[in-house]
Formats: C-alpha cells, structure tokens, sequence
C-alpha cells in the first residue's frame, strides 16, 4: 500500500495500485473506490470554497472602492479634490476593470460604470461557483450513499451465508 490520499470519518484511504484493487473481493474493491471518489469530491468542493472566499474578498474591496469613487464623483461635481487613491488604479488593473484616467465629474461616472459592472460579473460568478459547489455535493452525496449501499448488501450477503450454514 502506497501512501494517504485522504481520509473519511477519520479512517484513512490509502493510495492502492490497480493489481492490489483487482486482488480484492469485488465488494471491498466497488467500497474502495466510492469512498476514493468521495475523497476527490472533498478536495474538489474544498478548492471550490476557497475560490468563492477569494472572489468574495474582492466583490468587497471593489465595494469599498466604488463607495470612494461615489464620493471623488460628487467632490469633482463640487469642484472639490478628486484625486486618485493611492492602490486604486493598481486593482482595478490587477483586475482587469478599465477606467478613465480623469479626475473630473464625468470620467468618475464612467469609472463607477466600469467598476458596477465588475461586481455584476463577480457576484453572477459566485452564484455559478455556489451551483457548482452544490452540484459536487450531490455527487458526494451518491457517491457516499453508493458506498453504503455496498457494505449494507456486503455485509448482508455474508450473514445470509453464515444463517445458511
């Protein structure tokens, strides 16, 4: 046996070759490799997770920037300082939302424009991420039940054969 992959409930899934998998009695074999795929599913769901916490954390930051460039847009109107922020062009090229390079009232409408339609896309991407999350929790779920299934029907067939003897 080669080395963990992962575990379920705490017991350990070890990594077997394809001959140590075709040595096994056909249910041991079919238990195996539910539970291997439920251990894939995990780790899928898992980095799924972590991408929406990463998008999420920019939906935020790009929040707060539209909020700044609400203000800077009505300072402009009011012939205020209207300056850029230090960090903003460089996140909004970090994150492909194009602007104007302006300070005046007008290029900060079109630059909120920019910026709305960013956190548009972003949280339309979130929910596809969350469907998506909820698609890889169903086949979990199979994937779990199908094991169960397999020691329920296992473990069954060997009483009946214990009964039988």
């Amino acid at each position: 046996m080669a080395n963990t992959i992962g575990s379920v409930s705490g017991t350990s899934v070890q990594a077997l070759s394809r001959d140590d998998i075709l040595s096994m009695p056909v249910d041991v074999a079919a238990f195996y490799l539910a539970v291997q795929q439920t251990d894939s599913l995990d780790k899928q769901i898992k980095d799924k997770m972590l991408e929406i916490q990463n998008k999420q954390a920019d939906i935020a930051q790009a929040r707060e920037y539209l909020a700044k460039m609400k203000e800077l847009a009505s300072n402009a109107k009011d012939k205020k300082d209207a300056s850029w922020p230090s960090g903003m062009k460089e996140w909004l090229n970090a994150h492909g939302v194009s602007y104007n390079g302006g300070t005046n009232e007008s290029d900060w409408n079109v630059n909120i424009e920019h910026l709305n339609a960013y956190i548009q896309n972003s949280n339309s991407s979130v929910e596809l991420d969350m469907l998506s999350i909820q698609s890889l929790m169903n086949k979990r779920n199979q994937s779990l039940e199908m094991a169960s299934t397999i020691m329920k029907k296992s473990t069954d067939s060997k009483e009946s054969i214990l009964r039988n003897i």
